[in-house]
């Protein structure tokens, strides 16, 4: 068989209709990715380099006035050096035990004193650095104090007075170096996995939000047409299959959501959103409370609507987005919960630099009338934190007697643009 000539889109049958498959999205910054995953080569290289030059330093300058091998020594160190992301605590143990040696071999020979070697010191900075940033906590304390203990070898090495504090000096300094850029490492380190962590909660949160809102609102409207049908279907066949209609409706209303929703999870644009957009509803300011309040009537629950024009103005983005969302789940709320209610009132104005959303109605609260936010469902634990998420503030709960219903009253301030 012969070879389907390729294309740049592959179609393949799929159910009733056609898969599209597109092909990979070239990288749009092949260069930064490229220097980004050389750099910890570059990091590598750069600090073995550097003791490298300081063994070279020593075998040079400072010499060596003992039996030791000066070549030995340096290769060790560099090669110490090299392993230290992945046996710095090891590596750096081995540097403070032969600088130890050598202190003692300084002392044997005391009568023609001589410098400690450099590179060594400059290692232990390199290994104290990885060792404080990715071990865990006793073990980074083990490679801190192996390296105290080699700035405390080089305070007493035998030399004159003031080239031995010069070189205590310089080896507490490299090493304290050392261990502050661990440190500092460590911490940006755990800044990003605490940052990545809030990152994933906050995308859960908001799925939640979303699953919930929509979950939550097409099929509280299903159960209550449901309801209505079941009542009138023996008296009324034809009101029993309008109700059938809406449930049909808001099936299908409901599908198209969760289309929506998966598919902005399931995006491999690397600029898409890889949590829910805010809000699944296309708005045109608040031009989409009319359809919830469709909606809510033709459930056969009355709903009246004021959106002062100042207000219509202001609402905007995110905030309005919040509003729609807020609005929804109260009078999902009121279907749910409220025993035998007539009407509900959703009233929005603006009040100096803050959008001010109340949700009424005159049900009936059964056996909940004490319900708080805080041991509230996830309707209104979600409603709060869309009002916080944008520095505002929500309140929920029953009306002051003699009156009876609940109200929902939200404060978001105005954002600008």
């Amino acid at each position: 068989m012969a070879d389907r000539p390729r294309t740049d889109e592959h179609r393949l049958p799929y159910h009733r209709g056609v898969v599209t498959l597109s092909p990979p999205v070239a990288d749009p910054h092949p260069l930064r990715d490229r220097v980004t995953r050389l750099l910890p080569l570059t990091v590598d290289v750069a600090v073995v380099g550097g003791v490298g030059l300081c063994a070279l330093f020593d075998l040079i300058v400072v010499g060596t006035r003992w039996s030791h091998d000066p070549l030995a020594i340096a290769f060790v160190t560099v090669l110490l050096a090299a392993v230290r992301r992945w046996a710095a605590l090891p590596a750096i143990i081995v540097l403070a035990a032969g600088m130890t040696y050598l202190w003692g071999a300084a002392q044997a020979l005391s009568g023609t004193p001589d410098a400690p070697k450099i590179a060594p010191m400059v290692a232990v900075a390199a290994l104290s650095t990885t060792a404080v940033r990715r071990l865990r906590v006793p073990w980074a304390a083990t490679a801190v104090a192996a390296g105290a203990l080699t700035v405390l070898t080089v305070s007493t090495w035998p030399m004159e007075p003031m080239v031995r504090i010069l070189f205590t000096l310089g080896a507490g300094g490299v090493w304290a170096l050392g261990v502050g850029g661990g440190l500092y490492l460590r911490h940006l380190d755990d800044s990003q996995v605490q940052a990545a962590h809030d990152a994933r909660r906050a995308e859960r949160l908001d799925l939640a939000r979303e699953l919930h809102d929509l979950v939550a609102h097409y099929v509280t409207g299903i159960v209550v047409q449901a309801q209505a049908a079941q009542v009138v279907a023996d008296r009324d066949p034809t009101a029993a299959g309008a109700a059938l209609d809406r449930i049909e409706g808001a099936g299908r209303d409901a599908l198209g959501a969760m289309r929506t929703l998966v598919g902005s999870l399931r995006a491999e644009d690397e600029d898409a959103p890889t949590a829910p957009p805010p809000g699944l509803v296309a708005l045109d300011g608040l031009a989409g409370l009319s359809d919830l309040v469709e909606r809510s009537r033709a459930t056969g629950l009355p709903v009246t609507v004021t959106v002062t024009p100042d207000a219509a103005r202001a609402a905007h983005g995110a905030a309005a987005t919040s509003i729609h969302r807020i609005v929804q789940e109260s009078l999902t709320n009121v279907h749910r919960h409220a025993a035998e209610p007539t009407r509900a009132e959703v009233d929005v104005r603006l009040v100096g630099t803050h959008l001010v959303v109340t949700v009424t109605d005159d049900g009936r609260q059964a056996g909940d009338a004490d319900r708080t936010l805080v041991g509230a469902g996830f309707g209104l634990v979600g409603m709060a934190e869309r009002a916080h998420a944008l520095a505002g503030s929500l309140t929920a709960g029953p009306l002051d007697p003699p009156a009876h219903g609940w109200r929902v009253q939200a404060t978001l301030p105005v954002v600008p643009g």
